[in-house]
Order: C-alpha cells, then sequence, then structure tokens
C-alpha cells in the first residue's frame, strides 16, 4: 500500500511524460524495458484498436531513464506505478490519482486531454497561451499571446507573453533543452528525506514546466505545473479523507459527491498600521524596520499556513496561494477538521495578542468541499463561499483570547504590568512599548523594535529564511517559531524548513531540511563599489560624514531624495489589481473555473509582483525602495521624479503582462525625506483610495486610474500629461517661463477646479486675470516663447479639456526647479 509521500509524488509527476514526449524528435524509441510496459499502461480506443494517452508511457519513461535519488521512506516502482496508470488505474491508490488529475483539470472524464487526436505538429508547437485572455471578455475566443519557452531563472522579463507568431522556436529553447536542464537538477539531488525531496521537485518542475501548456488539445492556457500541483494536492487530500474514514475503495476514491475537501483561506488584517506605526525616522533606520517589518509580515503569513498544514499533515504542495499576508489551502476534510483549524487559530490569536498586542490579526475561514465542486463551472462558487466565510471571520478578530468560551475576557483587553517598580521608559522607535534594549546609537528600544533593526540589516543579504519549531533555536522569534536568515549554504538538520529568497539553486541543495521557493521583492538602493563618491547627489548633501552609507550597504531615504530632478523629495507610490477577489471568483467563463486555471493567475500576478518587480527595479530603477510587492498590491519608495517614470513603466509593463485584461490604481505621494513614515503612508494610502474611487475626467467610473498631485488621471491620459509637463519643465529651466508665472497659473487652475466643484461664479475671475497676465508676463519674443504662449492662452477658455489635467502638469514642472 503506498504511504502518503508516494501518493504525493505519484500526483506530483503524473503528467512529467508529457514533457518527456515533446522533447523527443517524432518516432524516436522508448526503452525496450518501458516499451513491455505499453499494453498496461495506455488505454485503447475501441473505434480503431489504437493505444491512446502516450504520454503515459513517457512518464515510465521517467522513472527508467532519469536516475533520482530517492530516500528512505519513498519506493521509486510505486511511485512510477501510480504516476504511470492515471489513464489506466488498477489499484485503489492509482484511482485516487486519476481521480485528482480529473478534479484538478475540472474535467469529469478522465483523459480527455489523449494525445491522439492531437494535429498534426500540434503536440511539440502548441504554446503556452496566456491565462489572462481567458478572463471573462476573452472566453473561448480568439487568444493572440503565448508565453516564450523558458526556464525562470534571472531574466524575468522572458515571462512576459509575446504575441503568438512570436512565441516560436526562434525566441525560445526548445523542449528538449528545458527537458535536460530538469534532468539535470533531478540527478543532482541529495535529499535525505521525503519532505526535501518534495519541496526540491516542486521547485524543479516550477523552474521548468511553468511556462508549459498542461494540455495540446483543451485550451492551453494551464500550465503544466500548476496542473501537476494542484493534482498531488488533491491526491493527497482525497487519499487521506479516505484513509482516515476506513473507506479506501475504488468506489469510494470515485464518489464525487462526497465532502472529502477543505479550502481554506487566509487574511493578515492591520498589515497597515503595524507596518508603518513608525515613531521615529532616524538616519537609515526608516528603511531598515520597514524592510523588517514587511517580510515579518509575510513570514508571519507562510508561518500560519505551515501550522495549518502540518495540522493536517500535509506539505506546502497543497498551498495553492502564499503571498501579501494572505493564503489560501487544500486539506483533507477529516472527522474533527473544525477543532484542528479552531486550535491553530487559537494559537495564532494568543501569539499575535501577546507579542504584537493585537495590532495584527488573523482571520482564518473554511468551507468543505465534494469533488464535484472542483468541476468546471462550480469552483467560482466555492470560491464566493470561501469570501463570504472570510467577510464573517473579519468581523470576530481574535476571538480565541477576547471571546473565550463565548464570552468576553476583560483581562484580554488590559495592557500587561511592568515588572516590579519599573519605571516606563518608552522605546524610541515605536513610542509604545517598554525599552528592554539600547541600539549602537544608545537609543531605547523595545524587543520588537530591537529584532526590526537587526532583521533589516540582516535582510539586504539574505538568500535563506530558516524555521525552527523551537523558539529558541533562531535568532529571531514568530509565531511560537524561531527563524534566522542566511546568506549561503542549506539549512541545519535541525531546521523544520526554509525558504528561499529568489534563489532557485537552494531547494536543489537541501538535504536535510525542506526548502520552497519564494519570489520576495527586497530591492534596496545601495552606493557603488566606491560609495558616495559616485552619487549624483553628493554635491548638495548634507548628511554627516560618520552617517553616509557605506560602500555595498544602503542608502537612506535622505540619500534618496537627493537623486531626484529639482527638489529634494521622495515619493511614495502605492497600488493594488483592481477588483481582483470578484476576478477569481466569476472573471473565468463557467465552463473554465477550475482550480488548476485559478492557481495559474494566482501565480502569475504573484510572479509579476514578486518576482518581476524586483527584477525591474533592479535592473532600471535600482534607486527605488521596495517596502513590499507581492501578491496584487505593491508600496514603493524613491526620487520624486524617478517614481513618476516608474508608475508608466508599471502600468506599460502589467498591461503587457495581463494582455490588457486587468488593471491596478495607484496612489503616488510627494514626501520630504524626514516625513515621519506614520504621516507618509496615510497620505499615500488617501491618494490610492482617490484613485479607486473617484472619476477621472471623461472617465464612466473609477479605478485603472493614478493619483498623482492632487490629480485623478486615468492612465491611458498619464503618458501625454508627463510629456506635457515634461515641456513646460523645460521653458522654466530655459527661462522662457518664469517660476512666478507658472505659480500664478496653478492659483487659475485652482479656481477654475472650485468652480467646477462647486458653481461659484467668482472663481471665474481667472478668466480676465490670465488674460491679463498673458499679455503681461508670457512674451512672444522667441519661437520657444511663442509656443509657451499658445500654450497657456487655451486655459483662456474654462471648457478647455486639458483644464483637469494641468494641476499635474504644473505641480510636477515646479518641482523639477531646484
Amino acid at each position: 500500500m503506498a504511504n502518503a509521500h508516494e501518493i504525493l509524488l505519484g500526483g506530483l509527476l503524473h503528467d512529467v511524460g508529457k514533457f518527456m514526449q515533446r522533447a523527443v524528435p517524432p518516432g524516436q524509441a522508448l526503452p525496450d524495458r518501458t516499451e513491455r510496459m505499453r499494453q498496461y499502461v495506455c488505454p485503447t480506443d475501441p473505434r480503431s484498436g489504437r493505444f491512446t494517452h502516450e504520454h503515459a508511457l513517457w512518464t515510465q519513461a521517467f522513472f527508467d531513464m532519469v536516475a533520482v535519488r530517492w530516500p528512505s521512506g519513498v519506493d521509486a516502482a510505486t511511485v512510477a506505478s501510480l504516476a504511470r496508470a492515471h489513464h489506466r488505474p488498477s489499484s485503489v491508490e492509482e484511482v485516487i490519482v486519476q481521480q485528482a488529475d480529473c478534479l484538478s483539470a475540472g474535467q469529469d472524464r478522465p483523459g480527455s486531454d489523449g494525445d491522439t487526436p492531437v494535429p498534426a505538429g500540434g503536440l511539440r508547437s502548441t504554446p503556452l497561451l496566456s491565462v489572462f485572455e481567458s478572463l471573462a471578455e476573452g472566453g473561448r475566443g480568439r487568444r493572440s499571446f503565448a508565453h516564450p519557452m523558458a526556464p525562470l531563472g534571472e531574466d524575468l522579463a522572458a515571462t512576459f507573453p509575446v504575441p503568438q507568431e512570436e512565441s516560436g522556436q526562434k525566441l525560445t529553447p526548445s523542449y528538449a533543452e528545458l527537458l535536460a536542464g530538469f534532468i539535470k537538477v533531478t540527478e543532482s539531488l541529495q535529499a535525505e528525506t521525503p519532505d526535501v525531496l518534495v519541496a526540491a521537485m516542486t521547485t524543479a518542475l516550477y523552474r521548468f514546466t511553468w511556462c508549459l501548456p498542461a494540455s495540446t488539445i483543451d485550451l492551453p492556457d494551464v500550465s503544466l505545473y500548476d496542473h501537476l500541483k494542484s493534482t498531488a494536492a488533491l491526491a493527497a487530500c482525497l487519499h487521506s479523507a479516505c484513509m482516515e474514514r476506513k473507506c479506501l475503495t475504488e468506489t469510494a476514491a470515485r464518489d464525487r459527491s462526497a465532502p472529502y475537501f477543505l479550502v481554506v483561506a487566509g487574511y493578515l488584517s492591520g498589515i497597515q498600521d503595524y507596518l508603518f506605526d513608525i515613531a521615529e525616522v532616524g538616519v537609515g533606520g526608516t528603511a531598515k524596520r520597514l524592510r523588517a517589518r514587511s517580510f515579518y509580515l509575510g513570514l508571519i503569513a507562510e508561518i500560519a499556513a505551515m501550522r495549518l498544514l502540518r495540522a493536517f499533515s500535509v506539505t506546502p504542495v497543497n498551498m495553492l496561494m502564499c503571498s501579501g499576508g494572505r493564503f489560501t489551502l487544500l486539506l483533507p476534510n477529516l472527522n474533527d477538521a473544525s477543532e484542528r483549524i479552531a486550535r491553530v487559530r487559537a494559537s495564532l490569536d494568543r501569539w499575535l495578542h501577546d507579542t504584537l498586542h493585537g495590532q495584527v490579526h488573523i482571520n482564518v475561514a473554511h468551507v468543505v468541499a465534494s469533488g464535484s465542486e472542483f468541476m468546471a463551472g462550480n469552483f467560482g462558487r466555492l470560491l464566493d463561499r470561501l469570501e463570504m466565510r472570510m467577510q464573517q471571520a473579519k468581523r470576530r478578530p481574535l476571538a480565541a483570547v477576547l471571546q473565550p468560551a463565548e464570552q468576553w475576557s476583560d483581562t484580554a483587553f488590559m495592557p500587561g504590568r511592568l515588572p516590579g517598580n519599573a519605571t516606563y521608559r518608552p522605546c524610541q522607535y515605536c513610542g509604545k512599548l517598554p525599552a528592554s534594549h539600547e541600539d549602537e546609537r544608545a537609543r531605547r528600544t523595545c524587543t520588537l523594535c530591537d529584532q526590526d533593526v537587526r532583521l533589516g540589516r540582516r535582510l539586504t543579504t539574505a538568500r535563506l529564511a530558516v524555521i525552527f519549531d523551537d523558539e529558541r533555536r533562531g535568532e529571531f522569534k514568530a509565531v511560537e517559531n524561531s527563524f534566522g536568515v542566511l546568506e549561503s549554504g542549506y539549512p541545519p538538520g535541525d531546521a523544520s524548513w526554509a525558504l528561499a529568497i529568489n534563489d532557485f539553486d537552494a531547494p536543489f541543495q537541501a538535504r536535510q531540511a525542506p526548502v520552497w521557493h519564494r519570489f520576495f521583492a527586497n530591492t534596496i538602493p545601495r552606493p557603488g563599489p566606491e560609495g558616495c563618491s559616485q552619487c549624483q547627489g553628493r554635491d548638495n548633501c548634507v548628511i554627516p560624514d560618520d552617517e553616509r552609507p557605506a560602500p555595498g550597504g544602503a542608502k537612506t531615504f535622505a540619500c534618496l531624495s537627493r537623486l531626484a530632478t529639482g527638489r529634494n523629495a521622495l515619493a511614495w507610490l502605492k497600488g493594488d489589481v483592481d477588483n481582483l477577489g470578484r476576478t477569481f471568483a466569476f472573471g473565468f467563463p463557467e465552463p473554465m473555473r477550475s482550480v488548476s486555471r485559478i492557481a495559474t493567475l494566482s501565480r502569475m500576478l504573484d510572479l509579476f509582483f514578486g518576482g518581476w518587480m524586483n527584477h525591474l527595479l533592479e535592473t532600471e530603477f535600482p534607486n527605488t525602495y521596495t517596502v513590499f510587492s507581492g501578491g496584487d498590491d505593491f508600496l514603493l519608495v524613491g526620487p520624486w521624479s524617478q517614481m513618476v517614470e516608474l508608475a508608466d513603466e508599471l502600468r506599460r509593463a502589467f498591461e503587457r503582462f495581463t494582455c490588457g485584461r486587468l488593471t491596478f490604481s495607484s496612489g503616488y505621494a510627494l514626501a520630504g525625506s524626514g516625513t515621519p513614515v506614520a504621516s507618509a503612508a496615510p497620505m499615500v494610502e488617501r491618494c490610492l483610495e482617490r484613485a479607486k474611487e473617484e472619476r477621472a475626467f471623461g472617465a464612466a467610473e473609477g479605478r485603472d486610474q493614478i493619483h498623482v498631485f492632487g490629480t485623478t488621471l486615468k492612465w491611458q491620459r498619464f503618458p501625454a500629461a508627463v510629456a506635457e509637463a515634461d515641456k513646460l519643465a523645460h521653458w522654466l529651466s530655459a527661462g522662457v517661463v518664469t517660476v512666478s508665472a507658472a505659480r500664478r497659473l496653478l492659483t487659475y487652475a485652482e479656481m477654475w477646479a472650485r468652480f467646477r466643484r462647486t458653481g461659484e461664479t467668482a472663481n471665474l475671475r481667472f478668466i480676465p486675470l490670465l488674460a491679463y497676465d498673458i499679455t503681461r508676463n508670457w512674451p512672444d519674443t522667441s519661437p520657444e516663447a511663442s509656443a509657451a504662449r499658445q500654450w497657456v492662452a487655451r486655459f483662456r477658455n474654462v471648457e478647455e479639456p486639458a483644464f483637469h489635467g494641468l494641476r499635474f502638469v504644473l505641480e510636477y514642472a515646479l518641482n523639477t526647479q531646484r
């Protein structure tokens, strides 16, 4: 009888034969020992008598031809049998993998993705189409974009879809090259435990099969990786549920009405309040603490998800999504499932209450699901039910602590006592908790702020986050666990698990503790190898010599502000995807709502915001500091002028990445380098809210917009407004237009805005004032001056459409003048 790890690996590798089959030239013979399995593995077509679904035979070829080092506890022959037999099962465990395969694809018929009907050449030439084009507006219409076939690595620009006619051989490595890379990695694995092997194999599949279609018959917009991973997760749940119910039979495994599954969602609330609750700025202190808090909150969500997975004895393969403080898990519906979730939730509540003092809390919700609810057309409704449960959970934060046994606990609302007769000396960083440490600058810090500073410093070169079950083993504490960060090597044997930060190689090197890959946008602006001598802002730098960043260190916010054009200032840029919750539940047409397709959508978004965003900032905007980016949102800080350019680049890139099917909105807030984070964060949040809710000029609704310099603009209008602002900035720099004239024009623009908002005709005084101003102060003495005069003259017309973006144009141009 197969064990849980063998079932999981059987599901994870069941379609690896598709990878191998497409990588070999047509007609290439299989090894004799593999060929002899054909009649036992491949079904036959009743009309022609021919064998079909030959990829299952190629799955067997993987086990025959690839020298994987299987650790103790995993029998290679058993895994091979489970993987190859998913179209012709002969045991209950093989039926479980078969059924998981069907549920993953949302298809009723086992083997509906057979190979026989493939058009000539289609098996090896069909690319992975963009899943975004499958959203409701596209449905099953014509598809224009496909992903190049390239392994995930340093150049994440290769993940962008391109026109189908460009996705051919001339732009992509062949299947054979991808397979060679995959085999090289899998044969190098030195995993000593099944869990380590599962983590490494999952990462290898992600790296090399993210860009391959799971099916070349059905709509090829689901990646082979997401299909393999969700199949493995479903198989693990189905096996566990049947085992506990003592109904491990083929009939039970095929029962689509049985409630074998749980879909669990978790969501950290209070992230913004905790992240930006920094009372003291200090030179360099803000950057370190923001970096640390962002990472720390993400790790809390990871640990919370892992605690739930381990409570049900499943692996992170069953983590459908985890980013941005949110996670979705697929768990087996065991008899005491609700109690297991409640125990984990209570433990999380207590720790968050006692350690973070309730400022951050976690909401957990779950729904029971039968196999039929994973069928295409039903899964979206299941997610909708889950979201309703999540909204209910949000109304009862920290319930296990504040309201145990269904009644209020008065003491839970009271702060803890100070020891003895100690005098309360608040932390100089947060201004709230008692100080218990002193930092290197002799400033009083509490335990949490001390951890923030140390962690922020270590994250600049972190490669691995290693998590321990023992609270005392790691340098930092989180959720009754502890963790450390490593610059190199692999986790020690007593580690529980680890996260590889933007590093695909670390999981393959692990031996005794599983390492899971995670994208983490953690760009940090750094001075060059010669330090401040290369800084373009060094001539007007006011930072004391002993506080300037060292070579290889991190630039401070004060450094970044002096790299801006004109005014020394920073900008905070925040954005998130519009209507994403509705997109997950209802974005795909009903027949296409499968767990694999939604997993592909979620992973691609995280690839953009967590992976590619990091790549963009490192290569093109190296003076941008990432507060957080992942899941579906981001918050960035940098020189104000560069952030305008970055905002437009992000919008263009997101449009390309999602084929124009999704949009995001952004808020942009200007701030000095010394502006407290607690002030800057609400500013940019209000700007984002206005981008979401206000209607820009000519728009029927909000969203798909940016709010910048007090102006809400549709993204399509933004590049033209920036170009106009650059033109005015040039005139100001050249002396064609005076700063005072531009400031008066800003006053007129504000009068026009008040008239539009209130209808008060007194504000129309700007028309004669502007006419007089043009006559006196906008001369016509040169071609450029004449162009400037013509440009401003149009604003004498109260119906001039350009008025709607004029405040942005003026604010931007004026800020370019030092």
